[in-house]
């Protein structure tokens, strides 16, 4: 289903409007492999999505690009700025989340090999969930949020009043959501954020509102 186009309307005063994208479709996304802040180029599926994603946004000023530095970011990044002849901007704060010793590995394997720990993880309260750590060498959702939230709200004063494009991960927006309040990990855990999708945040250096959730999809469970 096509997404429909995102409403073009400013930010209210005083406040920065981040549309927040994941990365296009990737080598490793094919191969159901776990990225983290390793890389995989982008294949043609992805390039297609952000310049099909560029389109759709082409109508909205933005006043400022940023990309993770990871290379998938930094090339979905590259595509969408163009429209809006935007130097991008890099930062290693809204990197996805690093996997340690996982990276690189099938996912399906690194489920089986921790579903004790993943099923423990799932009795916890959002709170003691944010700060559980499924692995040593895994960033939790509260260090990986951290380092995100404080990312944007610099962003948000030194760009009030405008639209900033962030192109970053799923791992990154999927823990926005929870942090904000959008919804619960028992939510979270019936969705996903396809390649291009995005979410619309207002942030004034201090609070955040989320607007919209276009790019957040179902799972498919059949």
């Amino acid at each position: 289903m096509a997404r429909s186009s995102p409403k073009t309307s400013s930010p209210p005063p005083h406040f920065c409007r981040f549309y927040i994208v994941r990365h296009g479709q990737t080598e490793m996304n094919v191969l159901r492999q776990v990225q983290g802040q390793i890389d995989s180029p982008l294949t043609q599926k992805g390039i297609q999505q952000a310049k099909k994603l560029a389109k759709e946004l082409a109508d909205i000023k933005f006043a400022a690009v940023y990309a993770s530095d990871l290379l998938r970011t930094r090339r979905t990044a590259k595509i969408l700025a163009k429209e809006h002849q935007l130097i991008i901007k890099t930062s290693r704060a809204i990197r996805e989340r690093s996997y340690g010793i996982f990276e690189g590995r099938v996912v399906n394997e690194i489920q089986q090999e921790l579903a004790d720990v993943y099923e423990q993880r799932r009795r916890l309260s959002t709170q003691a969930r944010l700060v559980f750590k499924v692995h040593e060498s895994i960033e939790s959702d509260e260090d990986l949020v951290g380092r995100c939230l404080m990312f944007l709200r610099q962003a948000a004063v030194a760009h009030a009043n405008s639209n900033v494009l962030v192109v970053s991960h799923h791992g990154v927006i999927r823990a926005l959501l929870i942090k904000l309040g959008h919804f619960d990990y028992e939510r979270a855990d019936q969705i996903y954020i396809e390649n291009l999708g995005y979410i619309v945040i207002d942030c004034d250096g201090v609070d955040f509102f989320v607007r919209e959730t276009p790019g957040v999809k179902e799972v498919n469970t059949n």
